[in-house]
């Protein structure tokens, strides 16, 4: 699992018009399920973007180290 410092959670907190969950969240293991499952994901955070906005925010936090997954629905 990366590693995220609380000012770069918190830094994202302001720049996302969705929720973060991390993995301290007890919401986070429902959050976290993929749709591919030969591999258990344990991503530091969750995050649920509603915008493109908040994809960009996330995959520029993030960064160029960072696993990315995304599914539809």
């Amino acid at each position: 699992m990366p590693n995220f410092s609380s000012h770069e959670l918190a830094y994202l907190v302001r720049r996302l018009d969705g929720a973060l969950i991390p993995a301290d969240d007890p919401g986070w293991d429902a959050r976290r399920s993929a749709r591919q499952l030969a591999v258990d994901q344990r991503p530091a955070a969750v995050v649920p973007a509603r915008s493109a906005a908040g994809v960009a925010a996330t995959l520029n936090t993030a960064g160029p180290s960072a696993a990315v997954a995304a599914a539809s629905g």
